[in-house]
């Protein structure tokens, strides 16, 4: 990814108050405002007839728009090509590949490494290694063995180290100042197994990892023009920032898809909830549990050319008595696919709520224009979340897609701390994701 941001005048230079109060009650999930709007994006597509468009047929290939304007050669040889490459539902070929992936969200706007894939036990596994570098120097590592991708179920195990040289962290709450950010290394090495059940849309997650080594270190790599998190907070503004365990994870998250293309949808929507537990099993103060809630849905508006998107989410965390999340996974929003005019990892708090809509528009047959609008915010407690106070962003974007997948996307948003251009490639809506379809452990990544 890559990031312009222009600071906007008049920007408060006053730096936040020193502590933000964390404490997390066992958990008292009054969130009956909120997943009112998450019902409002469910059930967005109960609107009458004459304004909706007739429900295309599935597949990519049914629903293709061809555009307002007739798409130039250079652009149909372009989509031809990546459709071509991207486009093999077939699996993946054993031997050498390039990996792409596998990082955090702030490595920069590319990675690039070395990969190897071979099929054992008679096609009944396949074995999967590889390693990055980021354009900002971040790299991973990363040996997974899985069962082979087209079945209703699955099963696997991995092992995945992460180096993240520069993690940006304002302090805790809703009115910290652009003024206070800082940045951090976070080293991690997580070890898991995994399991999947797919039935039709809906889908079921499972994982069980350990988090032997996690270590939170001054920055490295190119040098920041800001501070580095040690010598701006202390652990009462950041909480394990002084010392950090090694944890167990366990996760569980239920996924109902009826988007018509997962990868570049135009009508339909995913639906997940999902339940962690961080155990902390060195220092008995860092153990915590999250429920998250998410729903996207597409409403496709007289033609595919003309589609609506909405999306809400939100991340409740709870403690027992003693314990407190820490603060490199503590939810937070701000960034490139969640509040797109402000920095990543703007906003930190124990709950977090994200609510955005866009309408895009089909300029090309390959490319898509977008106005969109996001907001949202942290709190300390689940009742001070709602509609009031959330930082927000409006801006425009460019969408590069083929029939089944977004390839890279162009967005320029404006907030109140300036605006802020944003390059990658994927869908604004589409989570970050590691190994096994499942978001990173750590750190917390929209």
């Amino acid at each position: 990814m890559y990031r312009i941001t222009f600071p906007a005048p008049g920007v408060s230079k006053e730096p936040a108050a020193s502590a933000w109060p964390v404490t997390c009650s066992r958990y008292r999930v009054r969130v009956t405002r909120w997943v009112a709007a998450l019902g409002v994006v469910v059930c967005g597509g109960v609107m009458p007839s004459s304004v909706v468009a007739q429900q295309p047929a599935t597949g990519p290939a049914a629903r293709q728009s061809a555009g307002i304007f007739h798409e130039p050669k250079a652009l149909q040889k372009a989509a031809a090509l990546a459709e071509k490459r991207t486009g093999n539902d077939d699996a993946p070929n054993d031997g050498f590949f390039l990996e792409s992936g596998g990082m955090i969200t702030g490595a920069g706007w590319i990675s690039l490494g070395p990969g190897y894939r071979h099929r054992v036990f008679a096609n009944r596994a396949v074995v999967t290694t590889s390693a990055a570098m980021s354009w900002r120097f971040y790299n991973m590592a990363q040996a997974s063995i899985d069962t082979p991708e087209g079945r209703p179920w699955s099963v696997g195990a991995g092992v995945l180290y992460q180096d993240a040289l520069q993690v940006n962290y304002f302090g805790l709450g809703h009115e910290t100042a652009l003024d206070d950010r800082s940045g951090y290394r976070l080293q991690s090495t997580d070890i898991e197994g995994h399991a999947a059940m797919t039935r039709g849309p809906f889908t079921l997650r499972g994982r069980l990892g350990w988090i032997p080594q996690l270590a939170v270190r001054t920055m490295a790599g190119r040098r920041p023009d800001y501070p580095d998190t040690h010598d701006l907070f202390t652990d009462d503004t950041a909480p394990g920032l002084d010392a950090q365990p090694s944890f167990a994870h366990a996760d569980l998250l239920a996924t109902y898809d009826v988007r018509d293309v997962p990868g570049h949808p135009s009508s339909g929507g995913a639906y997940t909830v999902s339940l962690s537990h961080y155990r902390d099993l060195d220092l008995a103060q860092y153990s915590f549990r999250s429920l998250q809630l998410e729903a996207v849905h597409y409403l496709p508006l007289w033609s595919s050319r003309w589609v609506l998107a909405g999306r809400a989410w939100g991340v409740f965390t709870g403690t027992g008595d003693g314990q407190t999340v820490p603060f490199y996974l503590m939810p937070n929003t701000g960034g490139r696919s969640t509040i797109r005019g402000y920095r990543d990892f703007r906003f930190s708090g124990p709950h977090m709520e994200v609510f955005s809509a866009e309408s895009r528009w089909a300029l090309f047959e390959h490319v898509d224009a977008a106005l969109f609008v996001d907001a949202g915010r942290v709190a300390s407690r689940v009742a001070d979340l709602g509609f009031n106070g959330l930082a927000h962003a409006t801006g425009a974007g460019i969408r590069f897609h083929t029939s089944k997948s977004t390839l890279a996307r162009l967005d320029l948003a404006k907030s109140n701390e300036g605006w802020v251009l944003t390059f990658k490639m994927n869908d604004p809506f589409r989570r970050k994701t590691l190994t096994a379809d499942l978001p990173p452990t750590v750190p917390f990544v929209p």
